[in-house]
């Protein structure tokens, strides 16, 4: 699975991401979506996104999807509402939802 990660296979990334934060090598994890987060795509910061939540760690999680947001996915919106209101921001989800 590492070896297809390095030569750019997302679902391989994605697992080997996960079982790197399954071992807590959180940095190593989020080294393996880099190149993806790199070129923008949703897909690959949702999931960063989500390891970073699932880690605790809700306040990056909610950083990184914030731009992604403005743009006004539908998707999106709806991904980062959902975050924000799970982190007590329930206030903020629908402010957001309702300007768009």
């Amino acid at each position: 699975m590492e070896f297809q990660a390095g030569r750019g296979e997302w679902f391989c990334a994605l697992e080997w991401a996960r079982l790197l934060g399954d071992r807590r090598q959180y940095k190593q994890a989020l080294d393996v979506l880099g190149p993806y987060i790199a070129t923008g795509w949703w897909p690959a910061a949702r999931a960063r996104a989500e390891l970073l939540e699932d880690w605790g760690r809700a306040q990056e999680a909610i950083e990184l999807s914030r731009p992604y947001a403005q743009d006004g996915d539908r998707l999106v919106l709806d991904f980062f509402a959902r975050l924000l209101a799970r982190h007590g921001r329930a206030a903020d989800a629908l402010a957001l939802l309702a300007r768009h």
